[in-house]
């Protein structure tokens, strides 16, 4: 089955008295192709390639202004309010583009006529009545007889009425918004921060250690307690006998010191501390005995003036 393919027409001079037809850029052709077809003094790719300008009109918006401002070099459109308002400006035109229909080539010339305009205020420093006369150049055929080309022909009798307008309402409505943005410095700011944090000193141990709470107490005590300082029983001092393990070697050393005592050493010590430990007891009983007491008369005496 054969698919019919739309024929192109490449503009011809104006003495053999054929139309400039408008390009159709949907087949797939490259960007040198198209610009190769494009008439003489079109302007239509001068900004953005075929490629690039299909590539942006399936964008969301956030995807657009990334791309456009890569593009375009506006690197600094988050911190300069002059890139910030020029991408701006120009995110806005290509969605206006896409929300009226244009195509491909449509668009790449509107947004080459709106961005043209635009650098008149930025770069070359030019009035509103001198940026009139530059959009009036490019829409505007010569009559002296040379071949010019309109850079409204590519649109339709509607789409130029749309395409003047909006730039009416936004380049030239809003003139001296630009030139006070170009033409004034932006101030830099620096804002800047300093947070100070007291810290109290650690002591050398502390349990449990920071950011270690959360761990087990065996685990804690199994991988991350220091080691408990012990006595170092000296080698010399250990009576070993011969064929003694190392633990008895250990448990002959350590004695109990009770056994030096006599029994009635021994029960001298516990009848001391005994009685330091009962006689303080004893003391307590007896003063909060003395209290009851007391308070046991007070009321004896309270009902015998009531009942006499």
């Amino acid at each position: 089955m054969s698919r019919r393919t739309p024929t192109r027409t490449k503009p011809m001079s104006a003495t053999n008295g054929e139309t400039k037809e408008d390009l159709d850029t949907t087949d797939p052709q490259t960007d040198d192709e198209i610009r190769a077809c494009e008439p003489e003094g079109s302007q239509a790719w001068s900004v953005l390639s075929p490629s690039e300008t299909r590539e942006i009109m399936t964008m969301t918006a956030l995807e657009m202004a990334e791309r456009v401002a890569h593009l375009l070099s506006l690197t600094e459109h988050d911190c300069s309010m002059q890139q910030a308002a020029e991408l701006d400006c120009y995110v806005a035109a290509l969605w206006f583009a896409r929300e009226n229909g244009f195509s491909i080539r449509q668009t790449a010339m509107f947004f080459s006529i709106l961005s043209q305009l635009v650098r008149n205020y930025k770069e070359r420093r030019l009035s509103l009545k001198e940026n009139v006369q530059e959009l009036k150049q490019m829409i505007n055929q010569d009559n002296t007889g040379d071949l010019k080309f309109s850079q409204l022909e590519v649109f339709e009798a509607h789409q130029q009425r749309l395409v003047v307008n909006y730039i009416t309402e936004t380049v030239f409505q809003h003139s001296k918004l630009f030139i006070h943005l170009f033409e004034s410095d932006q101030p830099e700011l620096v804002h800047s921060s300093s947070l100070h944090i007291d810290i109290p000193s650690l002591p050398d141990r502390i349990y449990p250690h920071p950011l270690e709470d959360a761990i087990t107490h065996d685990m804690w005590r199994k991988h991350v307690c220091p080691p408990e300082d012990k006595e170092e029983i000296p080698v010399a001092d250990i009576q070993a006998t011969p064929g003694a393990s190392e633990e008895e070697k250990i448990g002959e050393q350590v004695m109990n010191p009770l056994d030096e005592l006599t029994p009635e050493q021994v029960r001298e010590v516990v009848d001391e501390v005994a009685g330091r430990v009962l006689g303080k007891f004893e003391s307590d009983v007896k003063q909060q005995l003395s209290e009851r007491e007391l308070a046991y008369v007070t009321r004896l005496q309270r009902l015998e003036k009531m009942t006499s």
